[in-house]
């Protein structure tokens, strides 16, 4: 019943982003089995690449015991999402622009979590 609901709402709001983020939000903290195929249906459904840019595929917010950093969490996610496209779309070629965006982030979080460690090492956090 929730993903036929789910699903009629990507087909109806295919280019609404804020949509698309309520129904990401949703399955990713309610229903996580279906967070990458339905990353999955919003861009076969949509392959716009400015659409998919807009998407927010984390949390707002993170908590930890200190032992990880907020951006090693969203490198993390997003190469998920990276590898879900590579190997589960029916044709990866048609979605290469994606993988770049997503290949772009990842290295800028690493970046930001590579400063954050030498930051926290030198005693500045």
């Amino acid at each position: 019943m929730a993903t036929e609901v789910l699903d009629r709402l990507v087909l109806n709001h295919s280019t609404d982003v804020r949509m698309l983020n309520i129904i990401l939000d949703i399955t990713r903290n309610n229903i996580p089995e279906l967070y990458h195929p339905y990353i999955q249906k919003i861009i076969t459904i949509n392959p716009n690449l400015e659409v998919f840019e807009n998407l927010q595929f984390f949390n707002n917010h993170f908590s930890s015991s200190g032992n990880q950093i907020w951006a090693d969490h969203k490198a993390d996610v997003l190469l998920s999402i990276y590898e879900y496209i590579r190997v589960n779309l029916p044709n990866p070629l048609d979605y290469l622009e994606h993988r770049d965006f997503l290949t772009r982030r990842i290295a800028a979080f690493k970046e930001s979590a590579d400063w954050e460690r030498k930051l926290i090492f030198r005693g500045y956090r």
